[in-house]
């Protein structure tokens, strides 16, 4: 299960990331447009976003290893508050890639990065909570 959830976590935003930018090139081909512009912005909000997730998928390979978190370091707790500020970044990015998406010219690149952007809405927060409950059981547990 841990092998199948970390194959979707790289491939999945890898091959949605390739259509986004896929689609802008081809427009930016194709002239100047109304909306064009925030098209691009959003594709690049986008990929920040994808960026903040693989940063945090690597870093929890490495940083947590499986430990419980009674077993947690000073190290590893570092990296949830981390991970805790990335998470409420990634929403606010989030919501800047949908509002930059809606103004943009109409296409794929478009439609996926609104699509995206609500499943990070649904993911971030969920990892921000679990997180949040992790800080506070290391914070119980190591007084």
């Amino acid at each position: 299960m841990q092998i199948m959830f970390g194959t979707l976590v790289v491939l999945a935003p890898a091959v949605l990331a390739f259509f986004v930018w896929r689609d802008v090139e081809s427009r930016r081909g194709q002239g100047k447009r109304n909306g064009q512009g925030l098209l691009v912005l959003s594709a690049v909000a986008f990929s920040c976003n994808v960026l903040l997730l693989y940063s945090w998928y690597v870093a929890d390979l490495f940083v947590m290893q499986g430990h419980s978190i009674s077993q947690a370091s000073i190290t590893e707790y570092k990296f949830l508050l981390v991970v805790l500020w990335a998470s409420r970044t990634a929403v606010l990015i989030s919501l800047a890639t949908i509002i930059m998406a809606l103004f943009s010219e109409r296409g794929l690149a478009r439609k996926l990065c609104i699509w995206s952007s609500v499943a990070g809405l649904i993911c971030w927060p969920v990892l921000n909570v679990a997180t949040s409950d992790l800080v506070a059981v290391y914070l119980r547990s190591h007084r």
